[in-house]
């Protein structure tokens, strides 16, 4: 969903709660060297958590072999990872950190590009 200028997403069952809260911080603690991080600790900044979560979630569907994949059902693209990877451990890390890394979120207002 979209509030004002910013992305928020929601879960529908506490099950789909719990897989994006441990795929959040897996991501997260995964992707720590491309946003040249030492450690995460609490949350990141807004520029930062964007590019992990829609970097991530676009990797994921990537390596789903669906890069069109509709993100706004983020728990039908967990799962789908999920069935063709086995378990969060076992995503292709490589191909998601890669996605998380070249994702850009909108230029400021008035900034150039």
């Amino acid at each position: 969903m979209h509030i004002a200028e910013r992305h928020a997403a929601g879960c529908n069952s506490e099950k789909a709660q719990a897989h994006c809260v441990l795929l959040m911080a897996t991501l997260r603690d995964k992707a720590k060297f491309s946003l040249r991080l030492s450690s995460i600790t609490g949350l990141l900044p807004h520029g930062k958590e964007l590019k992990v979560q829609v970097g991530g979630l676009q990797g994921i569907a990537q390596a789903v072999d669906n890069p069109q994949y509709d993100l706004t059902n983020i728990f039908a693209l967990v799962i789908a990872g999920l069935q063709k990877f086995g378990s969060l451990d076992n995503l292709p890390y490589q191909i998601i950190i890669q996605a998380i890394a070249k994702f850009e979120g909108r230029p400021k207002r008035g900034k150039k590009t």
